[in-house]
C-alpha cells in the first residue's frame, strides 16, 4: 500500500490531527502541504507515544504488546470494580469475557485510570480486537484510531499489527493567517504519487440552537412557518394555493440569526399543504443540499406520505376535549403488556369491517371497543403498539413494521383514512380513547435512534441532524443507517417536543424506546424529566442495547424499565432442558443484580416482534418451523407462559404467543404481514393454551397475585429456594418469612424429559392448595396427584409445573 492520508480530524479552525495509511519512519519529514499552493505547515509533529497508544488500543514495548484503554472511554460511567477484557478474533470475541488471561488490569497514569494487558509479541500475528466490559458493553472505537477497520456501515474493530513501529498520527498547525473554516485541502506529495484531501472545519455547528417555535404556528389568525437549517443558503416554502390541493407555489423564507428560517402570513392557513426545499453549498460529505428534492417539515403534525407534503393543522385540532373521567394507567409493576402491530390485529379479525378499516386507525378503534376482541379475551391491561409515527412505506397497502420513521409528530398516513385532511390525528386519538374505555393502557413504540427514507433531516443539514464520525463517515450503531445525532441541541429538542406532542394530543400512556442505548443516559434523563411534568403517570420502557453496547444498568436510578433479553434467552433454553436451577430462581426473583434497582424495571418476555417467535425458536421440528408443534413443544409453551407470568417484574407477551403463533421459521419479518398476522383460526385450534394464559394473567392481577407484583426487592428471608439434586428443576417459596399478609405461594417447575424430585414438602408449610399445573389453572384448587418422595418431597413429571397456595 502506498502511504498517504487516511483521515483528517480538525480540532479547531487552525489545527488538527492527520492519520496516515501506514506508519512513517521517525525523524523523516512528512511530504504534506497546505492548500493548492502547497504552503508549508506552521508545525507538524507526531502525537506522543501515550496518546497514539490510547487511540490505537496498544503499543509495542520491546518484545511486549501492551493493550491499553483509558477508563473514560467506557461507553457509560463505570465504577472501579468494572472489569474489562480484550476480545478478539483469536479468543472468540465475547468468549473472552470472564477469562482471567484476557482481563485488563487498571493502573493510574498521569491522573487517569488506564486498563492494560501485556502479551508476548512473539506469539502474536495480525488480528482484529475490541474491548468489552464484563456486562457485555463494547467500547466504541474512536474515530481517531489510526488502526480502525470497518466491519459494516458505521461499525468498527481495531487492528493489531506486530510490525507497527513508527508514527501514524500527527498534530498539525496550519500556516499563520489561514483558516479551516473555508473550503481548502491538504496535499500529500512524496514524489511518487500526489493526493488531495478536502478539509472543512464545522466550528461551533453543534452548539447551534433556536428557542423559537418550530413547524407551523397559528396565532390570532396569522400563520408562521419555521424550520431549522443552520448552514443552508436559501430555504423555500412551497404552499398550496387552496386547502388540501397539491398545487404548490414557492415563497422565499427569511434567515434568522439562530439558524432557523421563517415566513409569516396574515391569514389562517389551516388545512393547506406545504413542504420545504433547501439550497446551499455542499463543501463536503457533511451536507446534501438538493434543491430538486422536497422536504417534509420535521415538525409537521400530519403528512400525506413519507415524501410529504405536510398538512397545516389548526391548533384547535391538537387540543383533545377534557374527559369527565381521565384515564389513569396502572403503575408499571401492575402491568401485563401485549406487544402488537395494528394490522396484525385487524387483518383476519372476525369482526366485520371494510378492507380500508383493516388497514388503519378507524378499524383499530372498532376492534378495541369490540367485547370479543383478542386482548379483552386475554385480560391484559396494556398494549404496546409497534411504531405509528410516519414511516417510509411506499404504498398505503404495504405492510411495514414502522421502524423507519421519517417524521416524529405525524400519525402514519398509511393508517389514516384521509391523509390530505390529517384525519389520523382524530382517528388515533379515538383509538387511545377506545382502549382507555376498556381499561387498557396504550404505549407506543418510538424510534429516535435513526430515520428512514427519504431522510428529510439530512436534506436540511446532514452533519447536524445525523450522526457522523470526524471523517464525516456515517455511524450506524442502529444497523439501519441514518443514525440520529443525539448530542445536537435541536435534535434533542425535536425528540422531546415530539414526545410531549404525543402525550398532550393523543393522551398515550407511555413509550417504548427502540435501541435506547443510542439516545444515551443524558437525553433519556431529559425525556423522563420533561414527560413527568406533562403526565406524572407516564410509562417509560427502554430497549437497552444497540450494536454499540448496553445502558440498562445506567437506568437503575430512573423510572425507566428495560426489556430483559437475558430472561428471554435463558427461558428459551431452560424449557428445553438446557438451563440450570440457579438461573431459573434468579429470573423468578426479578433478575436482581446490577441492571435493575426494582423488580418492575425488568420487562420479562420470551417473544417479541424481533427474531423467531417462541414456538419457532424451541420447536422440535426442523427449520425453526412451529406451525405444527409437537406435544412437547406445546408443553414448553405453557412452561414459558407460566414462568413469564410468575416472575417478579413486568410480563410482556407478543400478540399470538399464547396460541403459539408461528412465522414458519422466518426470523426477520418486518415486511411480511402474511407471516405476522394473527390467525384467529389458530387461536381456536389452541384455545386451551389461550385460556391457560388468560387464567394466569387473571391470577397475577388479582389480590391473590399481589406477591407476584413486588415494588422492591425483598429481604433474602422472603424466599426459600429448593433445587433438584440432578437436572435443572427448582422450587421457590414466596413470603417464606410471612412478612406479607397474603398466603404464601410455592412454585415448582421441571423442564427436563425425566421426572425430578424436589426436597420441599408443601404440606409442612401449612394448609396447601394446588392451583396450577402445566395442564390447567384452577384458582379454587384441584386434586394434587403429584407423587411424593419417602420424605414427602414433590416429584414432578417431565415438562411439568405446580403452583400451590399455602395458608
Amino acid at each position: 500500500m502506498k502511504n498517504g492520508i487516511q483521515r483528517i480530524r480538525c480540532l479547531s479552525a487552525t489545527d488538527g490531527v492527520i492519520h496516515l495509511k501506514e506508519c512513517w519512519p521517525k525523524n523523516e519529514p512528512l511530504p504534506l502541504f497546505f492548500g493548492i499552493k502547497k504552503m508549508p505547515f506552521h508545525s507538524i509533529k507526531p502525537l506522543s507515544s501515550k496518546d497514539q497508544a490510547d487511540l490505537a488500543g496498544y503499543y509495542l514495548d520491546g518484545e511486549i504488546a501492551r493493550f491499553i484503554v483509558a477508563e473514560d472511554r467506557f461507553p457509560q460511567p463505570s465504577d472501579s470494580t468494572t472489569k474489562l477484557f480484550l476480545a478478539s478474533s483469536i479468543n472468540g470475541w465475547e468468549q473472552a469475557i470472564g477469562r482471567p488471561e484476557w482481563e485488563m488490569k487498571p493502573r493510574p497514569i498521569d491522573g487517569k485510570v488506564f486498563h492494560e494487558l501485556d502479551l508476548p509479541l512473539a506469539e502474536l500475528e495480525t488480528f482484529s480486537f475490541k474491548f468489552v466490559t464484563e456486562d457485555q458493553q463494547w467500547l466504541e472505537v474512536s474515530e481517531s484510531s489510526p488502526n480502525r477497520e470497518t466491519i459494516g456501515a458505521g461499525r468498527y474493530n481495531l487492528r493489531f499489527d506486530p510490525n507497527s513501529r513508527g508514527n501514524r498520527l500527527f498534530h498539525f498547525m496550519i500556516p499563520s493567517g489561514q483558516s479551516l473554516t473555508g473550503r481548502t485541502s491538504l496535499i500529500w506529495d512524496d514524489g511518487e504519487h500526489t493526493e488531495t484531501w478536502p478539509i472543512f472545519y464545522h466550528g461551533d455547528l453543534f452548539k447551534s440552537l433556536s428557542n423559537s417555535p418550530m413547524g407551523v404556528e397559528i396565532i390570532d389568525g396569522k400563520t408562521t412557518f419555521r424550520v431549522f437549517a443552520p448552514r443552508a443558503d436559501l430555504i423555500k416554502l412551497e404552499l398550496s394555493k387552496k386547502p388540501a390541493e397539491e398545487d404548490l407555489e414557492a415563497h422565499v423564507m427569511t434567515r434568522e440569526s439562530d439558524g432557523s428560517w421563517s415566513i409569516d402570513f396574515e391569514t389562517d392557513l389551516s388545512d393547506h399543504l406545504y413542504r420545504y426545499r433547501a439550497e446551499g453549498t455542499n463543501h463536503d460529505a457533511g451536507t446534501t443540499f438538493e434543491p430538486n428534492t422536497p422536504i417534509l417539515d420535521p415538525y409537521a403534525k400530519a403528512a400525506l406520505s413519507r415524501n410529504g407534503p405536510g398538512v397545516v393543522v389548526s391548533p384547535m385540532r391538537l387540543r383533545p376535549p377534557r374527559s369527565q373521567k381521565p384515564f389513569e394507567p396502572p403503575l408499571m409493576g401492575e402491568l401485563v403488556i401485549v406487544e402488537a402491530h395494528l394490522r396484525d390485529l385487524l387483518a383476519k379479525s372476525p369482526l366485520p369491517m371494510s378492507e380500508s378499516e383493516r388497514l388503519g386507525f378507524s378499524g383499530l378503534r372498532r376492534w378495541a371497543l369490540d367485547k370479543g376482541n383478542y386482548l379483552r379475551s386475554l385480560g391484559v391491561n396494556a398494549v404496546e403498539l409497534q411504531p405509528l409515527q410516519e414511516f417510509d412505506n411506499v404504498l398505503i397497502e404495504e405492510y411495514h413494521w414502522g421502524y423507519m420513521p421519517v417524521n416524529y409528530f405525524s400519525p402514519s398516513s398509511a393508517y389514516s383514512s384521509n391523509p390530505a385532511k390529517g384525519s389520523g390525528i382524530e382517528e388515533f386519538r379515538s383509538v387511545v380513547d377506545a382502549f382507555h374505555e376498556t381499561g387498557v393502557a396504550v404505549l407506543v413504540d418510538v424510534v429516535y435512534n435513526h430515520v428512514g427514507l427519504p431522510p428529510h433531516l439530512a436534506l436540511l443539514d446532514k452533519t447536524y441532524y445525523l450522526d457522523h464520525d470526524e471523517s464525516l463517515e456515517s455511524r450506524n450503531w442502529s444497523g439501519c443507517g441514518n443514525d440520529l445525532r443525539r448530542d445536537a441541541p435541536m435534535v434533542r429538542r425535536l425528540v422531546v417536543d415530539s414526545l410531549v406532542h404525543w402525550l398532550k394530543t393523543f393522551d398515550v400512556d407511555g413509550f417504548r424506546f427502540d435501541l435506547a442505548e443510542l439516545l444515551e443516559a443524558p437525553l433519556l434523563a431529559e425525556i423522563e424529566s420533561v414527560l413527568r411534568k406533562v403526565k406524572p403517570s407516564v410509562l417509560l420502557v427502554a430497549e437497552p442495547w444497540s450494536f454499540r453496547g448496553r445502558i440498562d444498568h445506567n437506568l437503575r436510578g430512573t423510572s425507566f424499565s428495560s426489556w430483559n433479553d437475558g430472561f428471554r434467552d435463558f427461558i428459551r433454553c431452560y424449557v428445553q432442558g438446557k438451563g440450570d436451577s440457579d438461573g431459573i430462581l434468579h429470573y423468578l426473583k426479578g433478575s436482581p443484580g446490577k441492571s435493575f434497582a426494582r423488580p418492575d424495571q425488568s420487562i420479562n418476555y420470551v417473544e417479541s416482534h424481533d427474531d423467531h417467535c417462541f414456538i419457532d425458536a424451541i420447536t422440535e421440528n426442523s427449520g425453526f418451523d412451529g406451525r405444527n408443534p409437537t406435544s412437547s413443544d406445546l408443553r414448553r409453551v405453557r412452561l414459558a407462559l407460566a414462568v413469564t407470568l410468575m416472575a417478579q417484574g413486568v410480563p410482556m407477551l407478543a400478540a399470538g404467543q399464547d396460541f403459539s403463533r408461528s412465522k414458519s421459521g422466518v426470523a426477520n419479518t418486518y415486511l411480511r404481514g402474511d407471516l405476522n398476522v394473527l390467525d384467529y383460526n389458530r387461536l381456536e385450534r389452541f384455545r386451551d393454551s389461550h385460556e391457560y394464559c388468560r387464567d394466569w394473567i387473571a391470577f397475577r392481577l388479582s389480590g391473590a397475585g399481589t406477591l407476584l407484583r413486588l415494588g422492591e426487592y425483598p429481604k433474602d428471608a422472603f424466599w426459600e429456594e429448593h433445587q433438584s439434586i440432578e437436572g435443572s428443576a427448582a422450587a421457590l417459596l414466596l413470603n417464606a418469612d410471612a412478612s406479607m399478609k397474603q398466603a404464601k405461594l410455592l412454585f415448582a417447575i421441571n423442564p427436563e424429559e425425566d421426572p425430578a424430585s424436589l426436597p420441599i414438602v408443601p404440606e409442612s408449610r401449612g394448609n396447601v392448595r394446588l392451583i396450577a399445573t402445566a395442564e390447567r389453572f384452577a384458582p379454587d384448587g384441584m386434586t394434587d396427584d403429584f407423587e411424593r418422595t419417602d420424605k414427602g418431597g414433590v416429584v414432578l413429571p417431565p415438562l411439568q409445573l405446580g403452583l400451590w397456595e399455602v395458608d
